[in-house]
């Protein structure tokens, strides 16, 4: 069985705030993006160590959708991966 994913409420606001400013301008484009991330994410649930670990913050690993960062955390004894964030790559450093 594979890890639970959790979206905590930073990680879920964030990939919301994405999808509708972008559903403003091409409601296809904000679905496809969606589902592409939540791909990315069903990864996880498989290869959880698969993101590079987050330099700023090494308890935290990040994996690449298109041109967008997801911010993740591992849980190995709950068998859980929290996701923290999603964050387009051209924006600076979040702060977490």
């Amino acid at each position: 069985m594979g890890f639970q994913v959790i979206w905590t409420l930073r990680g879920d606001r964030s990939a919301d705030e994405i999808l509708e400013s972008l559903s403003r301008i091409d409601a296809d484009a904000a679905r496809q993006l969606r589902d592409r991330i939540l791909e990315t994410i069903d990864v996880l649930k498989r290869h959880p160590y698969i993101g590079a670990r987050y330099e700023r913050m090494p308890v935290l690993r990040e994996i690449l959708c298109d041109r967008y960062r997801i911010f993740y955390q591992v849980f190995k004894s709950r068998k859980s991966v929290a996701i923290h964030l999603v964050w387009h790559s051209s924006r600076d450093e979040p702060e977490f």
